[in-house]
């Protein structure tokens, strides 16, 4: 985990120096602002269903099926939120080119609720090495397609369609590392809601502590100057994401996992 991290920062890192060459501040700017209201309205239906799918004694088809139901309802109603509040978005940040965005954004959290809900079926085993690659794959090839498109376009399209080509790749690879395939259904509605709703609520409380600047500031500094300010945020919190956050997400996979082995 702590390897995919220092990987994709590198990666983050060289395409910044690259990008920085063909992009202005302002793009930059645009998209961050974009992120955030996307990652704040991705946290507002965040159940935890994988967490309780990891959780689980046995594995069970009609479980992994109704989580599977749940992923794609969230991943439609964020797309809709997406797109209703791209209507009112230049009115709050004062900048016309976040109504598209956020329709383009819309369209990307909707395909990336069809990623294969099988997956998680490598965490209750703890079998993180086929997750890194599962990871490494979608951001080589958002980083080949964003440093492309930056040379072609010049503009803030490239960081926006990078990150869609990441999310299709993320899918696909989905599909091709697990043999589960999903189906709808809701037999086990009750165990994912009971469990999912405090893992909601947290999420919550999360999304306001550590995305409210984004709609506090954002106005008042305008794009370029925001985007100066999340990069800053970014690296001065690197000590957490980059170490602490990684080693922790093997916890609750580690302790299910010696849950059911009986220690």
């Amino acid at each position: 985990m702590m390897a995919w991290r220092v990987i994709s920062r590198s990666l983050g890192f060289v395409s910044m120096l690259v990008l920085a060459h063909f992009l202005m501040p302002a793009d930059f700017g645009v998209v961050a602002v974009a992120t955030a209201v996307s990652a704040s309205i991705d946290s507002l239906s965040r159940l935890g269903v994988r967490d309780a799918l990891v959780r689980l004694h046995d594995e069970r088809r009609d479980y992994y099926d109704t989580a599977f139901t749940f992923q794609i309802a969230r991943a439609l109603m964020t797309g809709l939120l997406l797109a209703g509040f791209s209507l009112f978005s230049q009115g709050v940040f004062g900048d016309s080119r976040l109504h598209g965005i956020l329709l383009l954004m819309a369209a990307f959290a909707v395909v990336s609720g069809c990623e294969n809900i099988g997956v998680v079926s490598f965490s209750r085993a703890l079998n993180f090495r086929i997750q890194f690659w599962m990871q490494i794959a979608p951001r080589l090839t958002g980083f080949v397609v964003t440093t492309v498109l930056a040379f072609v376009l010049r503009d803030y399209h490239a960081l926006v369609w990078g990150m869609g080509v990441s999310s299709f790749a993320s899918v696909a690879v989905s599909y091709m590392a697990s043999p589960h395939r999903p189906r709808f259904g809701l037999t086990g509605w009750r165990y994912l809601l009971g469990f999912s709703f405090w893992a909601w609520a947290g999420g919550l409380a999360l999304m306001v502590w550590s995305r409210a600047d984004a709609f506090l500031l954002a106005p008042v500094l305008g794009t370029a100057a925001f985007g100066i300010y999340l990069l800053a945020g970014e690296i001065a919190m690197m000590p957490v994401t980059e170490l602490l956050e990684p080693a922790c997400a093997t916890l609750t996979p580690g302790f299910a996992l010696a849950r059911r082995n009986g220690t």
